[in-house]
């Protein structure tokens, strides 16, 4: 006799007893809370079933089901922002380690925007309608930067997200579980040990057509020469973290304008506010209105220069690019504070474990001394390994 038979005469076995304790009422009841669980049971393998037979048969069922990971991004957990890059790449080394095909992100909305909290003086910059405008143009425009992207689904609502669970074989976290998302410091922090250097395919590519755009941009203004590329933080949130622009500009202008093409790429909330300081320097306003071009301008120019702030993960997480970082801490500034940074796994006054040589972070403030120093550093380095050419960024891993 089997174990379920013996489960079974055990029960029958104590039903007298149950009956005379609890009850007719307490019979009925529990006769109804068995065959709901039977129904319940039945009704969930009827529907795997449905599902697994529409999936041999519609192709976008089997999309999500066939050698695609899926992965969540809660805007009720995490930021608005450039570090959707942080966490896509990270995504992507969870599908890698399935021996998955595809990365397919869904975004779960913010559902109580009064409840949703934010970080000081961030609500008061960027509101509801600036937060929707960042959304469409960061966090989606982010996706076809990911090789293995298999495209996005935008959630209405969580219920929605739930129904589209069913159909998911291969999932990074539940959207039927609340409370499970680790903090992004957490992401950072395995992303960093992750990352192998040797690896040619990990991180961030910009789009081919975007490199198309971008290198027909540089035939027509650059003319041979060694593009330079500034991006500034003009944002009026943390503004300690704000670049020294006058530096900036200076520096720029003292190039030789016979070897270097220098290129200012304005904060977007900045860059069609017309500003008289900037004459004589290129703008490259185009890339501030679409990731597909940052991204390729980035790629393609023979240096870019920030200071720590969200379009600098575009050439961290590429290593495909020539980029220095300033002004990394910023004192009495959480999110640039020496604490935070060691909790998202980078240790001050270091390099990055996965950082190309042609990729460095300057842990000092971006004055124009130390801006002229590591610029004239990395120019030799550069021409002692003999890559040196306008257009040779592909070479910096």
């Amino acid at each position: 006799m089997g174990d379920g038979e013996n489960s079974v005469l055990r029960r029958l076995a104590v039903l007298p007893a149950k009956l005379k304790k609890h009850g007719l009422r307490w019979s009925f009841r529990r006769a109804g809370e068995i065959a709901h669980g039977v129904m319940f049971r039945c009704a969930g393998r009827l529907t795997r079933l449905f599902i697994n037979l529409l999936s041999q048969n519609l192709p976008y069922v089997r999309s999500f089901s066939a050698g695609t990971m899926v992965v969540y991004y809660d805007l009720a957990v995490y930021p608005i922002s450039y570090d959707i890059c942080w966490f896509l790449v990270w995504a992507d080394f969870q599908r890698q380690r399935q021996n998955l095909r595809h990365l397919h992100c869904i975004f779960l909305p913010i559902e109580d925007h009064q409840t949703r909290i934010f970080p000081p003086g961030y609500d008061a910059v960027v509101d509801r309608t600036s937060r929707e405008w960042r959304f469409q143009n960061i966090c989606v425009a982010m996706m076809p930067l990911i090789r293995a992207s298999a495209g996005f689904t935008v959630c209405n609502s969580r219920a929605q997200a739930k129904g589209l669970s069913l159909l998911v074989n291969h999932r990074w976290m539940d959207p039927n579980s609340a409370g499970q998302y680790p903090p992004l410091s957490v992401i950072y922090r395995n992303l960093v040990a992750s990352v192998a250097q040797n690896d040619p395919d990990w991180g961030l590519r910009a789009p081919e057509q975007g490199l198309r755009y971008i290198r027909t941009w540089f035939d027509a203004r650059a003319n041979g020469r060694k593009v330079v590329v500034v991006t500034l933080r003009q944002y009026a949130v943390d503004k300690e973290r704000n670049s020294r622009t006058a530096d900036w500009l200076t520096f720029l202008r003292a190039l030789d304008q016979t070897e270097y093409f220098p290129v200012l790429v304005r904060d977007t909330d900045c860059a069609l506010v017309l500003d008289e300081s900037f004459e004589g320097v290129a703008l490259c306003n185009e890339a501030a209105w679409s990731i597909g071009l940052r991204a390729a301008l980035y790629e393609v120019a023979f240096m870019n220069m920030f200071v720590n702030c969200g379009p600098a993960s575009l050439c961290i997480l590429n290593p495909r690019t020539r980029y220095m970082l300033f002004k990394i801490i910023v004192p009495g500034i959480h999110l640039a504070s020496e604490a935070t940074l060691r909790d998202m796994g980078f240790e001050p006054g270091t390099q990055p474990p996965f950082a190309g040589p042609f990729q460095r972070w300057i842990w000092e403030d971006d004055r124009l001394d130390v801006i002229t120093r590591e610029f004239n550093a990395m120019v030799e380095r550069i021409a002692q390994s003999g890559c040196g050419s306008a257009s040779t960024s592909a070479l910096a891993s």
